[in-house]
């Protein structure tokens, strides 16, 4: 059975809800679909992917997450392709709506760098929490690290991601 999609608004109210439930300030790099979303490469996602660069941070998230009525999935319900991703912890709500909060490495295969913590642009604020947009270019490193189906597709499917803001700005000038 195919999991259902959810758009941009659906993504920013959940994100609202869980910083509101916060007790201590928390920076949430928001990685995979829900990026996308937000560069207007996609119209919508079957989860969240999030990335902590402290564990303490990821742990301070998912008590949110339990507050906000989501519940841990264990790692059996999971398809094959989800279980090597890894994921510190996966939550999910009454709707479907996944996180896959991974804390440092997405995989085992690619850590969150000081170099992508510089890249990333500040999102948005809600209660304690910090959401920061990594890049362009590092959400295509990030899925391509991955063996999920739809990130796959997505990688072949929005050339976007391949070039970088330069690139881009250099091919609006050519037109």
């Amino acid at each position: 059975m195919a999991r259902v999609r959810f758009d941009g608004g659906y993504v920013s109210r959940e994100l609202r809800k869980v910083g509101n439930a916060l007790t201590t300030p928390v920076n949430l790099y928001l990685i995979g679909g829900a990026a996308m979303i937000r560069y207007g490469l996609k119209a919508a996602t079957k989860d969240i992917d999030v990335l902590f660069s402290t564990h303490e941070e990821a742990v301070e998230l998912v008590r949110a997450l339990k507050k906000s009525g989501y519940h841990l999935i264990q790692v059996s319900r999971l398809t094959l392709d989800y279980q090597a991703m890894f994921a510190t912890q996966i939550l999910e709500n009454a709707d479907g709506f996944r996180w896959d909060v991974f804390h440092e490495f997405v995989c085992r295969k690619l850590r969150l760098s000081p170099d992508m913590v510089k890249r990333a642009r500040s999102l948005q604020k809600a209660g304690h929490l910090t959401v920061w947009l990594i890049s362009k270019e590092d959400i295509f490193i990030l899925k391509s690290v991955t063996e999920r189906d739809d990130d796959v597709t997505d990688l072949l499917m929005q050339p976007h991601l391949y070039r970088s803001d330069h690139e881009h700005r250099k091919l609006e000038h050519q037109t």
